[in-house]
């Protein structure tokens, strides 16, 4: 009885762990305000829209998505994730092993981005 037991716990172990991520979560911080808002992110590489995604959160100040930083709070192996602006041109990346990016780019200060017109892209 026990090892049958054991055996399926063993099992279902396997099989959760083996389980493919379809997804992770990303979360804006405004060290300012002290506010912030994580948004869970498909992983098919599609780029969506941060007003899409943080809208009516507490990063969202009167229309206007602000932030000083970013991280990942859901870790997948093998993911990550662009923010791009107007254009396509990335400036900041989150992966499984850089899991926290300062988006205004200087790490010294806590300086407010707006991202209204960028867009956060999530892939396996």
């Amino acid at each position: 009885m026990q090892f049958t037991i054991a055996t399926i716990v063993s099992l279902l172990a396997a099989v959760s762990m083996a389980a493919p991520a379809d997804r992770t979560t990303v979360q804006l911080t405004n060290d300012q305000t002290g506010r912030n808002a994580a948004a869970v992110i498909p992983l098919d590489g599609i780029p969506r829209q941060i007003t899409a995604l943080y809208g009516g959160s507490a990063v969202d100040n009167a229309g206007l998505i602000t932030a000083t930083s970013a991280q990942l709070i859901q870790i997948v192996q093998g993911a990550a994730c662009v923010f791009a602006g107007p254009g396509g041109a990335a400036f900041a990346t989150l992966n499984d092993r850089k899991t926290f990016v300062d988006v205004d780019g200087n790490p010294a200060n806590a300086i407010p981005v707006v991202l209204n017109d960028a867009t956060l892209q999530c892939e396996l």
